[in-house]
């Protein structure tokens, strides 16, 4: 489950680990809903040595997740066309070749 940054009006910030769909929160400082912040940048962490690959793979997987649920949600409010990058499946492809 992904970590998100939650702020609310009285300009709390707050950080809560939640599923892709939970945009509001209670304010754990004062108790009025706090949304969750649209994530922007995206980082990928090579394995370190004894990490096994799966758990790349699995934080790759949310992390594609999350894009895609952006991307969507973007859609869905504006009306316009989000180019599909397929990154889920660059992925797959390239473990497979491994």
């Amino acid at each position: 489950m992904p970590i998100y940054d939650y702020i609310c009006e009285s300009n709390h910030k707050t950080e809560a680990r939640r599923d892709v769909g939970v945009e509001i929160i209670p304010c754990p400082i004062c108790g009025q809903p706090a949304q969750r912040l649209t994530v922007y940048r995206t980082s990928f962490v090579m394995p370190k040595s004894g990490e096994r690959m799966r758990d790349t793979y699995r934080r790759y997987q949310e992390a594609s997740s999350e894009v895609d649920y952006t991307c969507n949600k973007f859609e869905s409010e504006t009306n316009a066309k989000v180019p599909n990058l397929g990154l889920w499946e660059k992925a797959k492809s390239a473990i497979k070749e491994r």
